[in-house]
């Protein structure tokens, strides 16, 4: 730990930043103002619309969790929880000694109006700015984040930290990971099939959860539901034709954090050479250090397609009515993943 004298003694390293903030002050204040008068529109304080901006990115957050990404005290968080409770806009749960906060139908539409109305409004003050300003407020930004990234203020003292990592990749470890199916057969019994050969990375954004990512890909080669003829038909030109596309993946292109452990992960998934946008219900399961000292993060997903969507329209007519073989496939994957080093 160092004190401030020591640390000023570095002038070259702090006073751009500290001036770069100085000349970006008007540009802020103009922000502030023109943000709390259109949120007054809405019958929202500032405070309330962090908090409702907060609990809608992170619904289940506790409300501990809430107060320190606000950098609000615990009595200032009972009270405007206690305030947006009483206006219909939040509701509690309780989970063990801690609450967790949830928007109600009301706040979730009102989040939804307001969240892209601020969203422009900010937008409408910096594009008024000239093509010049708007270089220099960017270099000033990236000189302050790359100046300060290394310091926190404590008490009256500065401390120089080591930076933590923005996101956290996950490799899937296949050994302790399922890819499993089921469908339909003959309109009223359930085939389940698996595929061994797989991998893939979660990346997870820590600081926005929304910024996390997915990428899957699986061998089709690998398939298995116990009855070899029928993996062979369904290696085959009839389904997968995995001679000519060999994987399957999956890629995301968002995450919706439901709450801290539950998100919808909506992305690509490529079957046969077609591409699908499909929804994944995922929910992280809980993390640990496994025996040999690597962290390791479980995860749960489920979702369902229409295998024709993808091209795999092979059936057979039943003499009773009916198809041999059902559309609806349900998909569940049983993931663990150890921390990428």
């Amino acid at each position: 730990m160092e004190d401030y004298t020591a640390v000023s003694k570095r002038s070259s390293r702090l006073a751009l930043p500290v001036l770069a903030w100085f000349r970006l002050t008007h540009v802020f204040q103009k922000v502030d103002q023109l943000s709390a008068e259109h949120l007054r529109g809405w019958g929202l304080s500032v405070a309330q619309f962090d908090m409702l901006a907060q609990v809608g990115a992170a619904e289940g957050a506790t409300q501990q969790q809430v107060a320190e990404a606000l950098l609000v005290t615990k009595g200032n968080i009972c009270q405007l929880v206690d305030r947006m409770e009483r206006d219909g806009l939040l509701r509690r749960c309780q989970a063990g000694r801690t609450n967790q906060l949830f928007l109600t139908e009301a706040g979730r539409n009102l989040y939804n109006k307001v969240i892209p109305a601020q969203e422009a409004l900010i937008t409408r003050v910096f594009s008024a700015l000239s093509n010049d300003d708007q270089a220099q407020l960017q270099l000033l930004l990236r000189t302050v984040d790359h100046s300060l990234r290394n310091f926190s203020l404590v008490g009256e003292t500065y401390m120089t930290t080591q930076a933590e990592p923005s996101t956290i990749t996950w490799v899937i470890d296949q050994s302790h990971s399922s890819v499993e199916f089921a469908i339909k057969h003959m309109m009223f019994s359930t085939v389940k099939g698996r595929f061994a050969s797989f991998s893939g990375t979660i990346v997870e954004h820590s600081a926005d959860l929304s910024l996390s990512s997915v990428d899957v890909t699986i061998n089709v080669v690998s398939i298995d539901t116990h009855e070899e003829k029928r993996d062979e038909h369904l290696r085959s030109g009839d389904f997968f034709l995995a001679e000519e596309h060999p994987t399957i993946t999956f890629k995301s292109t968002r995450v919706q954090p439901v709450n801290a452990e539950r998100f919808n992960v909506i992305g690509d998934l490529t079957i046969r050479g077609v591409t699908r946008s499909v929804n994944l219900e995922v929910t992280k399961t809980g993390t640990g250090t496994n025996p040999w000292g690597s962290q390791v993060a479980g995860f749960s997903a489920e979702t369902q397609i229409s295998r024709k969507d993808f091209g795999l329209v092979y059936n057979v007519a039943l003499e009773t009515g009916g198809v041999l073989v059902g559309d609806n496939v349900k998909i569940s994957l049983e993931i663990e993943a150890t921390k990428q080093a």
